[in-house]
Protein backbone atom coordinates (compact mmCIF):
# COMPACT_ATOMS: atom_id res chain seq x y z
CA UNK A 1 0.00 0.00 0.00
CA UNK A 2 3.41 2.26 1.05
CA UNK A 3 4.29 1.98 -2.35
CA UNK A 4 1.18 2.73 -4.40
CA UNK A 5 1.36 6.24 -2.67
CA UNK A 6 4.48 6.39 -3.29
CA UNK A 7 3.94 5.80 -6.73
CA UNK A 8 0.94 8.25 -7.02
CA UNK A 9 3.19 11.24 -5.48
CA UNK A 10 6.45 10.21 -7.95
CA UNK A 11 3.42 10.68 -10.73
CA UNK A 12 1.71 13.57 -9.54
CA UNK A 13 4.94 15.40 -9.06
CA UNK A 14 6.63 14.22 -12.44
CA UNK A 15 3.06 14.54 -14.51
CA UNK A 16 0.00 15.86 -12.87
CA UNK A 17 -1.79 18.45 -14.03
CA UNK A 18 -4.42 20.60 -12.94
CA UNK A 19 -6.61 22.18 -15.91
CA UNK A 20 -9.60 25.15 -15.76
CA UNK A 21 -11.80 25.17 -18.45
CA UNK A 22 -14.44 28.06 -19.26
CA UNK A 23 -17.46 26.98 -21.31
CA UNK A 24 -20.22 29.04 -22.43
CA UNK A 25 -22.39 27.62 -19.13
CA UNK A 26 -19.90 25.75 -17.24
CA UNK A 27 -16.59 25.53 -16.06
CA UNK A 28 -14.74 21.78 -15.81
CA UNK A 29 -12.21 21.43 -13.40
CA UNK A 30 -9.84 18.46 -13.34
CA UNK A 31 -6.64 17.19 -11.90
CA UNK A 32 -5.31 14.27 -13.67
CA UNK A 33 -2.19 12.60 -14.30
CA UNK A 34 -1.56 11.40 -18.26
CA UNK A 35 -5.48 13.05 -18.90
CA UNK A 36 -6.60 9.90 -16.65
CA UNK A 37 -8.63 12.03 -13.25
CA UNK A 38 -12.11 12.96 -12.11
CA UNK A 39 -13.59 16.04 -14.15
CA UNK A 40 -16.04 18.23 -11.92
CA UNK A 41 -18.13 20.61 -13.95
CA UNK A 42 -19.37 23.45 -12.26
CA UNK A 43 -21.87 25.85 -13.17
CA UNK A 44 -20.32 29.09 -14.35
CA UNK A 45 -23.32 31.22 -12.33
CA UNK A 46 -22.52 29.36 -8.89
CA UNK A 47 -18.89 30.35 -9.19
CA UNK A 48 -18.02 33.09 -6.32
CA UNK A 49 -15.25 34.60 -4.66
CA UNK A 50 -12.47 33.95 -6.60
CA UNK A 51 -9.49 35.15 -5.07
CA UNK A 52 -5.45 34.69 -4.13
CA UNK A 53 -4.42 33.39 -1.06
CA UNK A 54 -0.99 33.34 0.56
CA UNK A 55 0.21 30.09 1.41
CA UNK A 56 3.10 28.39 3.70
CA UNK A 57 5.69 27.77 1.22
CA UNK A 58 7.84 26.31 3.43
CA UNK A 59 8.17 22.65 3.42
CA UNK A 60 8.37 21.48 7.18
CA UNK A 61 7.21 23.64 10.15
CA UNK A 62 8.45 22.67 13.57
CA UNK A 63 8.08 18.88 12.43
CA UNK A 64 4.86 18.53 10.97
CA UNK A 65 5.06 17.91 6.90
CA UNK A 66 3.11 20.52 4.72
CA UNK A 67 2.73 18.48 1.54
CA UNK A 68 4.18 21.41 -0.46
CA UNK A 69 6.91 19.30 -2.12
CA UNK A 70 4.17 17.07 -3.58
CA UNK A 71 1.78 19.43 -4.23
CA UNK A 72 -1.15 18.00 -1.41
CA UNK A 73 -1.61 21.62 -0.16
CA UNK A 74 -4.46 23.45 -1.29
CA UNK A 75 -3.50 26.57 -4.35
CA UNK A 76 -3.17 30.01 -4.09
CA UNK A 77 -5.95 30.83 -6.55
CA UNK A 78 -9.40 29.63 -5.04
CA UNK A 79 -12.82 30.02 -5.14
CA UNK A 80 -16.12 29.20 -4.00
CA UNK A 81 -18.93 26.60 -5.11
CA UNK A 82 -21.67 25.84 -3.55
CA UNK A 83 -20.41 25.04 -0.17
CA UNK A 84 -17.69 23.46 -1.20
CA UNK A 85 -14.01 25.80 -1.87
CA UNK A 86 -11.82 24.19 -4.74
CA UNK A 87 -7.72 25.32 -4.84
CA UNK A 88 -5.60 25.11 -7.77
CA UNK A 89 -2.16 27.05 -8.95
CA UNK A 90 0.30 25.49 -5.71
CA UNK A 91 3.30 26.24 -8.00
CA UNK A 92 2.90 29.86 -9.11
CA UNK A 93 4.33 32.67 -7.35
CA UNK A 94 2.07 35.34 -5.79
CA UNK A 95 2.41 37.90 -8.84
CA UNK A 96 1.66 35.08 -11.22
CA UNK A 97 -1.50 34.20 -8.96
CA UNK A 98 -2.61 37.33 -8.75
CA UNK A 99 -2.75 38.16 -12.62
CA UNK A 100 -5.00 34.42 -12.97
CA UNK A 101 -6.98 35.94 -10.55
CA UNK A 102 -7.89 39.00 -12.43
CA UNK A 103 -8.09 37.17 -16.13
CA UNK A 104 -10.28 34.07 -14.58
CA UNK A 105 -12.75 36.59 -12.97
CA UNK A 106 -12.65 38.36 -16.62
CA UNK A 107 -13.48 35.61 -18.64
CA UNK A 108 -15.73 33.85 -15.17
CA UNK A 109 -18.09 36.66 -15.16
CA UNK A 110 -18.30 38.81 -18.62
CA UNK A 111 -18.96 36.08 -21.08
Amino acid sequence: MGGLVILFLILWGYFGQECLKIGQREVQFSRTIFGIGPVQSLNRSQIKNLRQEKIDTTIVKIGSYHGLLWGLNSGKIKFDYGLKTYSFGLAVDDIEANHWVQYLSDKIENQ
